[in-house]
């Protein structure tokens, strides 16, 4: 994740130095577009961590659930 951030920042430098974009206000917009865009990559992550977490849970469950009903049939 550090590392999208160091080449989002390093490309909007070279572009800055370059004199590629002269405005202000399009300096501001590539800075938002860049923020948001590793925002929405956080979120992502930690969506598909979330559905991981939850699907780990739950074949766990699962799992015990077969065991207990195997141990009470061999009785």
């Amino acid at each position: 994740m550090v590392n999208i951030f160091y080449y989002i920042f390093k490309t909007l430098e070279y572009v800055m130095t370059r004199g590629v974009i002269s405005e202000k206000w399009s300096m501001r917009v590539l800075w938002l577009c860049a923020i948001g865009s590793g925002i929405t990559l956080f979120m992502v992550a930690q969506e598909r961590q979330l559905q991981n977490r939850q699907k780990m849970i739950a074949e766990g469950l699962l799992r015990e659930a077969e065991l207990g009903s195997d141990a009470g049939e061999e009785v």
